[in-house]
C-alpha cells in the first residue's frame, strides 16, 4: 500500500458510495496537507459526494471553509472553475437552490460573510487570499434569498475595500460569468469599495479595464443595474482625477444595443402556459406563476394583471408609455426568461413551489423565476432607454411634454442596494457611544390637568440650550437640525401609544442668508408666525447611495427645484409669493434609502449641504453621517446613526463661524413648537386649545440669541 492512497481506494466498488466512507473522505479533507490531495480525487467527489444531499452540504461547507486558503486543492478557485461550467438554467437549478437557507450562522457560507463585515483590519491578508475571499463571496450572489444576498454584498465590499487591485482581478475572472445576478453585484461591490476607499491606488486600472471590455463594444451589456455600477466607478475616477476621458460621452447614456423589430403575441406567450389538466401538476406552479405575475394592467383585459407586471414591470417602463404597449414588453420580456435564461419547470419548479414567503413588499426570499423576471426587467429597460428617449418627469403633466434620454437607474428608480452604506459593529462612530454630550435638554414640568397644561408657555425648554452644545474636551458645537420632543412618562403597565399622557415637540432648522440682507430677514422673521411649513425646509432623497452625495450624476440628476432641492430659496410672505422678502439656503439635506432586504436598518440622517460641503472643503469620514475637515477631524455629524434617537446635525462652532465669514453670510435658527396629548383613547373634541410656539434665533458673540412667541391655538381657529 503506498502512503498517497485514499481511504474509497481501499474499499470495494460498492462501498466507495457509503456515507460513513464518504464523510469520512470529506471531513478529512480540511485538516490534510494540501500535497496529499491531487486530481484524482475529482472523480470520486463528482460520482459519490455530490449526488447526495447530505455530502452535497458537506463537501460545500468544507470547500467554504478552506475557500481563501492559496495552497487548498478545493480552494475558491477550484469553487469558480466548477460553477463557471454550467449554463445559468443549470447552475440555479442546483447550486442557487442549494444556497436558499444559508444565511444560518452555523453554514461556512455565513460565517464567511461575518468575518468579513466584523473584522475591520484585514492586513493579515495576502493578496491572493483576499481574492480568493471574493470569489467565495461572489458566488454567493446567485441566490434568490435576498437579505443573504445584499449581505454578501457588503461583506465584499469591506474585503475589497482600500484594496483596488483585487477588484481588477476579480472582474477579470468573473468577466465571462453568464449569471447577471453575480455580474451585477460584483460591480456593486465594487462601486462601494471605490467610494470608500481612502487608498485609491488601482482605481486608474480598474477604470481602463471596464472601459475597454464594457463601454468600448458593438453592445453594451444589456442591463441597467450592470452599466451603472460600471458607469460610476469611471465617473468617480473623472472626478478625482485619477483617469481621463477625451469623450465622457462614451460612458453614459444612451448605449449601444439591439432592439426587437417586433414583439410576441399574448398567444405565443400564452403557449407556454403549463396546462395542469394533461400533466402532473405536482411542481409546475412556477411556470404559470411567472406568466400571471408578468401581466400588465390591461394586458389580458381587466383587472387580471399581476403584480410584478403592474407595479415593478409596467411601473419601471411607464415613462416611455407614449412609444409602447406595456403588454408588449412583458411578452418581450416572458420570452426572455424561457428562452434566454432558460427557466425551465422541470429544473426549477420543485424550488420555486417552496421558495417565496411574503408579497411584494416584505417578500426575502422570491423563487428562482422572479429572478428572472427582474433580469428580464433590467434587460428590457436597457434596450428600450437606448433606442427611445422617455418623457421629462420634472417638465410636468402640460401638453408641451419634454423627452430626454435615459440617465440612470435612479429615475425610473430600479435599484436595490446601496453597497456605499455599511453599518460595521464595533466601528460606529468617532464619538464614544457613552458620552452623548448631545443629548437633547430635559423637560419635566407635566403639572396641572391636562387643559391647564396644554395652554402654559411657563418652564418651557430653552432653544439656545438645545442649539448650542459643548463636548467633554470642551469644544463648542453648534446644532444645524433637529426635533427633539418630550413625553410624560405613563403608568406601569401601559404602552405610551395607548394611554392619554402629555407630549411636547419642537423643530429647530437654520438657514444660511447674506450679510446684507441677514438684519432685515430676521426681523421680519421674528414677527412671524411660523407654522404650517410655509417656510423653507430641507429636501428628502432616497434615489441617491450614502456616498453618491454632492458629486455623482444621480446627485447632479436631482439638484433642480421639482425634486424638491434649490440652494437659494424666496423667503415670502406666508399668503403672498408676489412679496418676496429674501433669499435663504437651508442648511441641511436629509439623506434617506428605502431598498433592498435591510433598508430598515440603514441610517436616515441630517447632511450639511452641497455648498458647505465644497466651500468647508468636507470629505467623507469612514463612519455614515461624519464629515471631516482636511486635517481629518470631525467637524459635522449626525449622532442619531449611533444612538436610537431623532436625526440631529452638529457641527464645530469655530469652522462653521470661519466659513461664514469667508462667504459673507450669517445663520439663523426657527423654532417651532406645540403641546398636545397623545394616546390611543385621548379624544381631542375635549381639548379645545393648545398652545404653539414660533422663534427665530441669530448668532452674535453671546452665542444663538433670541426667543420663542407662544400663540394659544383653538379648535377652528
Amino acid at each position: 500500500m503506498g502512503n498517497q492512497e485514499e481511504l474509497y481506494e481501499l474499499v470495494s466498488d460498492e462501498k466507495k458510495s457509503n456515507r460513513a466512507i464518504v464523510e469520512a473522505f470529506v471531513k478529512s479533507l480540511i485538516w490534510r496537507k494540501p500535497e496529499t490531495i491531487t486530481e484524482k480525487v475529482k472523480d470520486y467527489v463528482n460520482q459519490q459526494v455530490l449526488v447526495d444531499d447530505y455530502t452535497f452540504d458537506l463537501f460545500f461547507q468544507m470547500v467554504y471553509s478552506v475557500s481563501s486558503d492559496p495552497d487548498h486543492f478545493f480552494n475558491a478557485h477550484s469553487l469558480h472553475r466548477f460553477l463557471m461550467k454550467f449554463s445559468l438554467a443549470d447552475r440555479d437549478a442546483m447550486w442557487t437552490a442549494y444556497l436558499h437557507h444559508k444565511n444560518d450562522e452555523v453554514s461556512a457560507m455565513q460565517r464567511l460573510i461575518d468575518w468579513a463585515l466584523h473584522d475591520c483590519n484585514k492586513n493579515y491578508l495576502s493578496a491572493e487570499s483576499r481574492l480568493l475571499s471574493c470569489k467565495a463571496l461572489a458566488w454567493l450572489f446567485t441566490s434568490t434569498n435576498i437579505g443573504f444576498r445584499d449581505m454578501a454584498t457588503k461583506a465584499l465590499v469591506c474585503v475589497l475595500e482600500n484594496n483596488l487591485p483585487i477588484v481588477n482581478r476579480l472582474l477579470i475572472d468573473f468577466h465571462t460569468v453568464n449569471d447577471p445576478y453575480v455580474y451585477e453585484r460584483i460591480l456593486a461591490a465594487a462601486y462601494g469599495a471605490v467610494l470608500r476607499s481612502v487608498d485609491l491606488n488601482g482605481l486608474l486600472e480598474l477604470s481602463a479595464f471596464i472601459l475597454a471590455t464594457f463601454f468600448e463594444k458593438e453592445e453594451v451589456y444589456p442591463n441597467v443595474l450592470i452599466r451603472d455600477y460600471a458607469r460610476n466607478i469611471i465617473e468617480y475616477a473623472l472626478y478625482k482625477q485619477v483617469f481621463a476621458l477625451k469623450n465622457p460621452q462614451v460612458i453614459r447614456p444612451p448605449y449601444k444595443s439591439q432592439f426587437p423589430d417586433g414583439f410576441p403575441s399574448n398567444e405565443e406567450i400564452d403557449a407556454y402556459k403549463y396546462d395542469y389538466k394533461l400533466n402532473d401538476a405536482k411542481d409546475h406552479w412556477g411556470q404559470n406563476a411567472i406568466l400571471r405575475s408578468m401581466v400588465t394592467e390591461y394586458g389580458r383585459g381587466m383587472c387580471s394583471y399581476g403584480d410584478f407586471g403592474r407595479y415593478t414591470f409596467q411601473s419601471a417602463l411607464s415613462d416611455w408609455g407614449y412609444k409602447f404597449d406595456p403588454n408588449d414588453l412583458s411578452n418581450y420580456a416572458c420570452k426572455l426568461i424561457f428562452e434566454k435564461y432558460g427557466y425551465d419547470v422541470k429544473k426549477h419548479g420543485e424550488f420555486d413551489n417552496h421558495a417565496s414567503s411574503g408579497d411584494r413588499h416584505t417578500n426575502k426570499k422570491e423563487r428562482i423565476g422572479k429572478k428572472y423576471q427582474w433580469l428580464a426587467l433590467y434587460e428590457v429597460l436597457a434596450r428600450v432607454a437606448d433606442n427611445y428617449q422617455m418623457q421629462d418627469g420634472s417638465a410636468g403633466w402640460h401638453d408641451d411634454k419634454k423627452y430626454i434620454w435615459y440617465q440612470g437607474t435612479w429615475e425610473p428608480f430600479v435599484r436595490n442596494i446601496d453597497p456605499t452604506s455599511v453599518c460595521r459593529p464595533g466601528n460606529s462612530s468617532s464619538f464614544n457611544r457613552n458620552e452623548s454630550w448631545w443629548d437633547k435638554v430635559e423637560y419635566n414640568d407635566w403639572y396641572g390637568s391636562h387643559q391647564n397644561w396644554l395652554i402654559s408657555a411657563e418652564n418651557l425648554p430653552n432653544p439656545k440650550e438645545i442649539i448650542e452644545i459643548k463636548d467633554t474636551q470642551g469644544n463648542e458645537w453648534l446644532v444645524l437640525e433637529t426635533y427633539p420632543s418630550w413625553d410624560e412618562s405613563v403608568p406601569v403597565g401601559y404602552e405610551q401609544h395607548e394611554y392619554p399622557h402629555k407630549h411636547l415637540w419642537y423643530q429647530i432648522r437654520s438657514y444660511f442668508v447674506s450679510s446684507e440682507q441677514a438684519e432685515g430677514l430676521t426681523a421680519w422673521a421674528k414677527q412671524q408666525h411660523l407654522m404650517g411649513r410655509w417656510f423653507p425646509e430641507n429636501s428628502d432623497q432616497y434615489h441617491v447611495f450614502s456616498r453618491e452625495y454632492y458629486w455623482s450624476p444621480a446627485y447632479r440628476f436631482f439638484d433642480n427645484p421639482y425634486y424638491g432641492r434649490s440652494q437659494w430659496e424666496d423667503v415670502h410672505e406666508q399668503n403672498d409669493h408676489e412679496q418676496v422678502i429674501g433669499e435663504v439656503m437651508v442648511t441641511t439635506e436629509r439623506h434617506n434609502w428605502e431598498s433592498g432586504a435591510d433598508y430598515r436598518e440603514q441610517p436616515s440622517y441630517f447632511a450639511p449641504r452641497e455648498y458647505m460641503y465644497e466651500k468647508m472643503q468636507l470629505q467623507y469620514s469612514k463612519n455614515i453621517g461624519e464629515w471631516l475637515n482636511t486635517e481629518d477631524e470631525v467637524v459635522c455629524f449626525d449622532p442619531s446613526v449611533n444612538q436610537e434617537e431623532g436625526s440631529c446635525l452638529l457641527i464645530r462652532k469655530d469652522a462653521l463661524l470661519r466659513f461664514l465669514d469667508e462667504n459673507n453670510l450669517k445663520v439663523f435658527w426657527t423654532c417651532l413648537g406645540e403641546k398636545q396629548i397623545l394616546g390611543d383613547s385621548y379624544d381631542r373634541i375635549k381639548y379645545t386649545q393648545w398652545l404653539e410656539l414660533s422663534g427665530v434665533l441669530t448668532l452674535n458673540t453671546n452665542g444663538a440669541d433670541g426667543v420663542i412667541n407662544p400663540l394659544i391655538k383653538s379648535m377652528g381657529s
